[in-house]
């Protein structure tokens, strides 16, 4: 299952407007067997939390997607960010970021993703999940 940025922000900053929503996913986070993010996501993720708490905040989140054996990172090349721009000309409220997990939940068959974004919910074929 994807986790979008704002979640993993969510979780590390107490500050963040949706901290206690993450803390209630917490629990079903650890519980899944895979968690997916893009390339994408952990640098908006990283530069957040670099700006809002501290450096070593961000490289312990840095080496977590790094280290850990649940996250699969997806990376993304010219065929991917192309693909997203596509799906931006559809759903121009979309971020990039959002746009590419988009279409990277589409090409891998995932109908859902953790996030706080509301921006996902006019995606046919995704659900968001936020509690």
């Amino acid at each position: 299952m994807f986790i979008d940025s704002v979640v993993w922000i969510a979780l590390k900053y107490k500050k963040d407007q949706w901290h206690k929503e993450a803390t209630h996913l917490k629990n079903r986070i650890v519980r899944l067997e895979k968690i997916l993010v893009t390339d994408f996501v952990i640098v908006e993720t990283y530069n957040f939390l670099l700006r809002k708490i501290s450096l070593t905040a961000a490289q312990e989140t840095l080496v977590m997607f790094l280290e850990s054996q649940k996250v699969v990172i997806l990376y993304n090349n010219f065929l991917t960010l192309s693909n997203s721009k596509k799906i931006l000309e559809k759903h121009n409220h979309l971020s990039l970021t959002d746009a590419n997990i988009v279409w990277f939940s589409k090409n891998l068959n995932i109908e859902e993703i953790i996030s706080f974004d509301k921006g996902f919910d006019s995606v046919s074929g995704i659900e968001r999940i936020s509690k």
